[in-house]
């Protein structure tokens, strides 16, 4: 590209104590070297106010993303929307021939990821999912571990994201209202089966394509909590095609506390006790082996080999428009997270396991 920099827009600057996402891709944008944030667009108008006491009159203002699409002071734009309005938004931005980050997940059902995806192509313009736990030290430790061989060829994937409590209500937080968030996976799983297709070889010792097809099982439920419509408790229960067999627990009705990870492999397995966004405050930071040699089990504990490096999405993308280095978070793996999320669900609905082609 002939261009020094380009020109990026954030759509959504909802801001709240818990998830407070608008700030964040603002402080990435303005961060990241050759991106100028030009433009904050929000339907509400406190959050436009709170805009202004930051950044004043240096950036424009907008109350709808159209109004945004017409000024065309955009090359590029973060969408940072509830989930439910992810696909619309997106459609008619790349449409108008905007470069795209887009919050996870890609979309609730995988026939919006093709029509996101069609687009982009049709319009020459970039488009990828804001996976920025990609680079988290829980799973940054482990996928060095697993290709160390320390554990040997993986077996399973476990991971569990299970607290009692009581979800926000859903009034002042979109999070707990199902149509606009979607399911309680797509919540709080999104980045988790991002983690585990890192994981997962994508070839054989014979470097024959595996691990792109899938049997899933899903239960999710909703036993307690009235103040959210998505459910307390939801299981998927995977098996790929080479045999690796992985389960993802979300809940807010299980007292027991349950690690982190645990990857288990023929040689050994490595746990992580913490999950989520534990590992920002709280201690261990490592993840620990155990492992049998010599007729009795060997343990190690290995420190998180870093601080969260989330500002590489953005450098990424830089990279990537600029130097047409190819995307970290590519379109069919941002894909297969909502593949496995929706079949997972509409598994629990039916009551059958649901088979599921992946396309990385």
């Amino acid at each position: 590209m002939s261009v020094n920099s380009l020109r990026w827009g954030l759509i959504g600057y909802g801001s709240n104590e818990v998830c407070d996402m608008g700030t964040h891709h603002a402080t990435q944008i303005e961060d990241t070297k050759r991106l100028e944030l030009v433009a904050i667009c929000d339907i509400n108008p406190s959050r436009l106010n709170a805009a202004r006491k930051i950044y004043a009159n240096r950036i424009r203002y907008f109350d709808s993303y159209l109004d945004l699409i017409e000024s065309k002071c955009c090359d590029g734009v973060t969408v940072a929307l509830p989930h439910h309005l992810h696909t619309k938004v997106c459609l008619d931005l790349l449409n108008a021939g905007l470069h795209i980050i887009k919050e996870k997940p890609f979309a609730l059902n995988p026939e919006d990821c093709t029509k996101m995806i069609k687009a982009a192509k049709r319009n020459g313009v970039m488009l990828t999912v804001y996976h920025n736990r990609h680079w988290d030290p829980d799973i940054m430790t482990m996928r060095r571990i697993v290709e160390s061989g320390k554990i040997g060829k993986i077996v399973s994937i476990e991971h569990y994201d299970v607290v009692f409590g009581r979800p926000r209500p859903r009034e002042d937080w979109w999070r707990s209202d199902k149509v606009l968030a979607g399911s309680t996976m797509f919540n709080r799983a999104s980045h988790t089966l991002e983690k585990v297709f890192q994981l997962t070889p994508k070839h054989d010792d014979n470097n024959h394509s595996i691990n792109n097809e899938v049997t899933i099982l899903g239960n999710f439920r909703k036993i307690r909590w009235k103040e959210s419509t998505n459910e307390d408790y939801g299981r998927m229960y995977m098996i790929f095609d080479s045999g690796i067999e992985t389960t993802v627990t979300v809940s807010n009705v299980t007292i027991a506390s349950q690690p982190g990870w645990i990857v288990s492999g023929s040689k050994g397995s490595c746990i992580s006790v913490r999950s989520g966004c534990d590992w920002v405050l709280k201690e261990p930071k490592e993840i620990e082996i155990r492992r049998f040699v010599n007729g009795q089990i060997v343990h190690e504990r290995v420190p998180f080999i870093d601080d969260p490096l989330w500002h590489n999405f953005y450098d990424n993308v830089v990279n990537h428009l600029f130097n047409d280095v190819p995307l970290d978070i590519s379109l069919g793996t941002a894909k297969a997270v909502a593949q496995c999320i929706y079949a997972a669900e509409q598994s629990s609905i039916e009551g059958k396991a649901i088979q599921v082609k992946l396309t990385f």
